[in-house]
């Protein structure tokens, strides 16, 4: 019994020391000739090579950092700022950094043989933005090139109780007055947006600057159509085309029978082609107590079907809409 158990015990440690899991044994092994011959015809294993050090030109391209770009016309915190409520007579920047076609008499070449001298009179209040702390803001639609998708945006407003403020050219609305009924029974805002969205200082278009006379007509005429379709005047607001005014403009517009001349704060960019996307990007990043948004009807611009989302969007950030009327504190608005 002793001996078969030796035999095992030795058997075992034989078989160990053959796979690598024991150490060798301690008597000498001479190599039989055939194992000298397998020997010789082995061909040895290379070592693997060391992985190499990434560098910037190995990064294959889907595991390459993505580098993005930084968002076009983003406005700083510094570009956003109050602006008086009454007139200024200088070119200024808007919040996102577009220049607003505001000059002022002195700077601007007259059209030959007019001259712009300022008449005694009042002139209207040229507003930006609404100063307040709350968070308000006021959405305001520009409508004097086609009807685009304005009925939608109408049902849409109307389903989510949000009411706005529509700069209205006269021939917009001769084209379309059932819209201007709607609006009106709807209780949303109207401003005069003059007869057929002439530029009355010429600035925007390289066209003449219109006499004080027909700037005064582009308004009138525009009022009697709209109180010929809906009843109602769109005194006191007037926003002039392309932001194009000066203090003779101003003085015209108040002789025209209009206290505010309505600017913005924050362009959409929708009548420049902007994407949805990039629609909404600029309005939330816009967004500040008091803005005033301009945004258009017509089919050129995206800005109707971005609206449910740029109220999606400010509303997230806690603000609530209001008329242009409402934001200034006009009574009956």
């Amino acid at each position: 019994m002793l001996v078969r158990r030796l035999i095992t015990v030795a058997g075992l440690v034989i078989a160990l020391s053959v796979a690598g899991c024991a150490p060798p044994l301690s008597y000498p092994y001479t190599p039989t000739p055939r194992a000298v011959a397998l020997a010789a015809t082995k061909t040895p294993r290379p070592k693997p090579s060391p992985i190499p050090a990434r560098t910037a030109t190995s990064i294959p391209i889907a595991l390459a950092p993505k580098v993005m770009a930084a968002p076009v016309d983003t406005p700083e915190p510094a570009q956003i700022r109050a602006v008086d409520p009454t007139y200024i007579a200088a070119v200024e920047p808007d919040v996102t950094g577009t220049p607003v076609a505001t000059l002022s008499a002195a700077s601007a070449s007259p059209t030959p043989g007019y001259s712009r001298t300022l008449a005694p009179g009042p002139a209207a209040i040229s507003i930006r933005r609404g100063l307040t702390t709350a968070r308000i803001v006021a959405l305001t639609y520009d409508a004097g090139a086609d009807r685009g998708d304005a009925p939608a945006l109408l049902a849409y407003l109307e389903g989510a109780g949000i009411k706005v403020t529509f700069g209205m050219t006269g021939r917009w609305a001769e084209s379309n007055p059932d819209l201007v009924r709607r609006i009106v029974l709807d209780g949303d805002e109207l401003m005069n947006h003059t007869y057929d969205h002439r530029s009355l200082t010429g600035l925007s278009t390289h066209g003449p600057y219109l006499s004080r006379l027909d700037q005064i007509q582009e308004i009138t005429r525009t009022e009697a159509i709209v109180q010929s379709l809906a009843g109602v005047t769109m005194k006191p607001l007037f926003r002039p085309p392309y932001g194009d005014q000066d203090e003779s403009v101003l003085q015209a517009v108040a002789a025209a029978g209009y206290r505010y001349s309505i600017l913005w704060t924050v362009d959409t960019h929708g009548w420049l082609g902007a994407s949805v996307s990039q629609i909404v990007d600029r309005s939330r990043l816009g967004a500040q107590p008091g803005a005033i948004y301009v945004l258009h009807v017509g089919l050129r611009s995206k800005d109707i079907e971005a609206t449910p989302l740029i109220v999606n969007s400010l509303e997230a950030l806690g603000y609530r809409f209001v008329t242009v009327g409402q934001m200034i504190g006009l009574s009956g608005h």
